[in-house]
């Protein structure tokens, strides 16, 4: 994700026990191994079993929840310091956060190339910040993803995204293992968003081996000199960080900005503590049907967790799809982005802002993605005739807890009843997140009056093009939905999200 300048004004830096002075800084981080500190802290320790994330602490399987914390990768170019405090860090807890993920600068941890910039401090000031703020999230219950966000190869300062990691990421990886290698509550994102970019045509060879000749420009610049880097591969940069004792998970992005994971499970360097990390922007590629074949590949390997996703259009639609079609996969969610942005700031960080001045949720996404975390942290729904241990109990009662399907008056489901066509547009709008639409005066179907329960639900249905009813004007309400029809209406649904 690119990020413009987005200030944290009033975020004033609040110093614990925990912060580590700058003379300490390249090692490991102070009290990451001291007992007094890590009886302390109750965040989750994720491990990798197979394709499943699991927390050490209870060896259960983990679901992250969490969100991107934009800040350390742009403002230590541009002149300003990223504020932070102990507050924050409880306001995300209390959101139901379990996981922040930090972009950082390659330049400013390193001191490399003129970064830290003036006005912004030393590098050592930069790295023993990134660790005060880590601090205060593990205390407030959080595990960390430190990303590599912003690089440059060595004689460039690292002003943006670029295709690939050069030489010095390999540097910055040893350096920040190294400080972070006693924090079991840590993991490393290798590097954010590796891509293609005109003749420059990233091979999935290239993303595991180097050796590509990767374009130096960021991809914020208008154009390519032709000037180019020796790309190191992922497996290198795996390589460096267990060279330096650090067993943490690794996550690892695939091609085309972390989107395309198709040759993933083919390519990943030899180590048993991966995960892949997808990023899902709505258009960005994968779709709903990629969710569904390459995705689900994946994650029957190795775990999968959704380190950016996002919607700019104004509504929550896709946003809502996201979080709906992850969970029951197991896929954990880390949306972009936990900052308070104004609309005259800028209207699409705005967008995806999280939350306002107060830790509010702020429309649309994070209004959808509270909804969601509060969802999860109620007790699930249940239905008197769908007893644990029911064949699907647990998709009818995250049905429920999505608020999808809600049963009848009486407290059941009728789990064997055959659903009705009427039933079924009211469940796609409920998992459409029941967007806004104002129904028509007039129906656009001859049996679904006015008057019909579920009449806004089925006119949406025909609004977006999901249904277009019989021959003669007739939607049959009642009528039984067969799986050729379902098919249909699924697909289409997925349409109407692109």
């Amino acid at each position: 994700m690119i990020a413009g300048i987005v200030r944290r004004a009033g975020r004033a830096v609040l110093v614990i026990v925990v912060a580590v002075s700058p003379a300490l800084a390249d090692a490991p981080r102070a009290g990451a191994g001291d007992s007094r500190v890590s009886a302390a802290v109750d965040s989750p320790r994720p491990i990798v079993d197979g394709a499943v994330l699991r927390d050490a602490r209870t060896g259960q399987r983990w679901i992250p929840h969490g969100a991107n914390w934009p800040g350390f990768e742009y403002s230590c170019v541009q002149g300003w310091s990223v504020g932070y405090s102990r507050a924050e860090a409880d306001a995300m807890a209390s959101w139901g956060l379990d996981l922040a993920r930090l972009p950082l600068n390659q330049d400013c941890w390193l001191g490399a190339d003129g970064a830290p910039v003036a006005g912004s401090g030393t590098a050592a000031a930069y790295r023993a910040r990134v660790a005060e703020w880590v601090g205060m999230l593990h205390a407030a219950g959080l595990a960390v993803i430190l990303d590599l966000h912003w690089s440059a190869p060595s004689g460039i300062r690292a002003d943006g995204q670029r295709a690939m990691p050069d030489a010095q990421s390999a540097q910055f990886w040893g350096s920040v293992a190294t400080a972070f290698r006693g924090d079991p509550w840590v993991m490393f994102e290798l590097f954010n968003e590796p891509y293609s970019r005109g003749a420059f045509e990233l091979s999935w060879a290239c993303w595991r081996d180097g050796g590509c000749a990767a374009p130096v420009e960021p991809d914020t610049s208008a154009s390519v000199s032709g000037d180019a880097y020796s790309a190191v591969g992922m497996a290198e940069l795996v390589a460096t960080v267990r060279s330096v004792g650090a067993g943490q998970p690794l996550l690892l992005g695939g091609r085309n900005y972390s989107n395309d994971l198709s040759e993933w499970i083919d390519h990943r360097p030899a180590d048993d503590q991966l995960v892949a990390a997808w990023h899902n922007y709505r258009g960005q590629g994968c779709d709903t049907p990629c969710w569904n074949s390459t995705i689900t590949h994946v994650a029957s390997a190795v775990p999968v967790l959704m380190t950016e996703f996002g919607d700019t259009t104004g509504g929550h639609a896709y946003f809502d799809a996201v979080l709906a079609w992850s969970e029951p996969h197991g896929i954990g969610v880390v949306p972009w982005a936990w900052w308070d942005v104004e609309r005259d700031e800028s209207v699409p960080n705005s967008l995806y802002s999280l939350y306002d001045g107060d830790f509010r949720p702020r429309e649309p996404s994070g209004t959808a993605y509270r909804q969601f975390l509060d969802a999860l942290a109620s007790p699930p729904m249940s239905f008197s005739d769908v007893p644990p241990g029911s064949p699907f109990f647990s998709e009818i009662t995250w049905l429920a807890s999505a608020g999808v399907g809600r049963g009848f008056p009486d407290g059941t489901f009728h789990p064997l009843d055959p659903v009705s066509r009427d039933a079924m547009a009211a469940f796609l709008y409920r998992f459409a997140g029941s967007p806004a639409f104002v129904p028509p005066e007039a129906s656009p179907f001859l049996d679904v009056p006015k008057e019909h329960p579920f009449f806004t639900e089925i006119t949406w249905l025909a609004s977006v093009g999901i249904t277009t009813g019989y021959p003669g004007g007739g939607f049959r309400p009642s009528g039984v939905v067969s799986r050729d029809a379902m098919a249909a209406f699924l697909y289409r649904y997925s349409r109407e999200l692109e």
